[in-house]
């Protein structure tokens, strides 16, 4: 399994590998940036992945992104923007193009399977912490 977490402003390309007779507990690929660092760009091309048995998740890939409207990047970056838009815009830079994906098996007993998910979480801490600093003025 190859898990890449806390990247930040990084490139990831996994190009004409073969990947096959794999058994995973997660998926087979786990690509995560550091909170509201969305500018990874993460290139999945010209593989091949076959004969995988995964117990939970995805099979092959998962790419996570959080974002937090605190941050003062993501704020200057995501003004004015609609729920939707923001996740667009953090949900970009991704290319999976020309992979073989063939005999892919996901454990029977989990509903969540597939062979690729991408998450993008908006961590919302203006709430939190207004309440707090509400608790220590009252």
């Amino acid at each position: 399994m190859l898990s890449l977490k806390g990247l930040t402003n990084a490139s990831v390309v996994i190009l004409n590998n073969t990947f096959t007779n794999i058994s995973t507990h997660g998926p087979l690929i786990y690509v995560e940036d550091s909170t509201s660092e969305i500018d990874t760009a993460v290139v999945i091309a010209r593989n091949v992945f076959s004969l995988i048995l995964t117990y939970r998740g995805p099979a092959v890939l998962q790419i996570k992104r959080s974002f937090s409207n605190m941050l003062v990047p993501i704020v200057r970056s995501f003004y004015g923007l609609s729920s939707e838009e923001r996740y667009a815009r953090a949900g970009g830079g991704i290319l999976i193009l020309n992979n073989s994906f063939s005999m892919i098996a996901p454990c029977p007993y989990v509903v969540s399977n597939s062979l690729i998910v991408i998450m993008v979480n908006e961590i919302n801490f203006l709430n939190s912490y207004i309440t707090d600093i509400l608790k220590t003025i009252t």
